[in-house]
């Protein structure tokens, strides 16, 4: 797909979801929306590649401060799942999923496909390869 894989702008959850929504942070909204969808298996899919690829690829404490930080938001991601019927997901999975949104996803979504570009005419980032920068010249 081209652009967002999913937005957390412009949504319109169900009334049943508006608690869980506006409680969470936005990569566990996210993580939610791809726990959820109809299309879950697609988006899973689509995302296998970002990191983390498996919890064991984090270090012993940020595994530790992770479980932590989201044991609140994994358990209601679960029991969400359970009440709706859908294939229930290991708490570790959940949390997995988290993590990439974490990691992967900006404020409005998650791009797999496209970069996202800073438009602003005082731009924050910077184009360069070794040994040069953007005009190839070395400075």
């Amino acid at each position: 797909r081209e652009g967002p894989l999913m937005a957390t702008r412009g949504s319109n959850p169900s009334e049943k979801h508006q608690e869980i929504d506006h409680k969470w942070c936005t990569h566990v909204r996210l993580a939610r929306m791809a726990l959820m969808d109809n299309e879950r298996r697609g988006i899973l899919r689509s995302i296998e590649c970002l990191h983390p690829r498996k919890l064991s690829e984090l270090s012993p404490g940020a595994l530790a401060k992770a479980r932590s930080k989201h044991a609140k938001a994994v358990k209601a991601i679960c029991n969400e799942l359970e009440k709706n019927e859908v294939n229930p997901f290991s708490g570790d999975f959940v949390l997995l999923i988290i993590l990439k949104m974490q990691f992967n996803a900006f404020e409005g979504g998650l791009f797999i496909r496209m970069a996202m570009v800073n438009h602003s005419s005082a731009p924050n980032l910077h184009k360069f390869q070794p040994g040069g920068n953007v005009d190839r010249t070395n400075t």
